[in-house]
């Protein structure tokens, strides 16, 4: 996430923006993990919301109001359509860092 070719890539999508945003919503899941290579492009003005704290919210309570919520042990599992080990290598690296959102 902090690679010059994905500071190059963001420029070329995001820097005609700069300074021009008030706000940015982060409306994909993989979004966040870009969010600091998309403040080095659009500034510090630019407010990026993430909506991932409302979603997670959500989930919460639809899985109380369902009787499913649990309170016990829990795991992760990864999945994808691509049957690529470096897709699941990514994921579990970027699960494992700590996000400042």
């Amino acid at each position: 996430t902090g690679s010059p070719q994905m500071d190059a890539f963001l420029q070329s999508l995001l820097g005609p923006y700069a300074g021009k945003l008030d706000a940015l919503v982060l409306g994909c899941t993989h979004y966040p993990f870009a969010a600091e290579a998309i403040r080095r492009v659009l500034g510090d003005k630019t407010v990026l919301i993430d909506g991932g704290a409302g979603t997670a919210q959500q989930t919460r309570r639809r899985l109380e109001a369902a009787g499913l919520l649990s309170d016990g042990p829990g795991s992760v599992v990864f999945e994808n359509s691509l049957d690529d080990p470096h897709i699941f290598e990514l994921c579990e690296s970027l699960l494992s860092e700590e996000y400042h959102g």
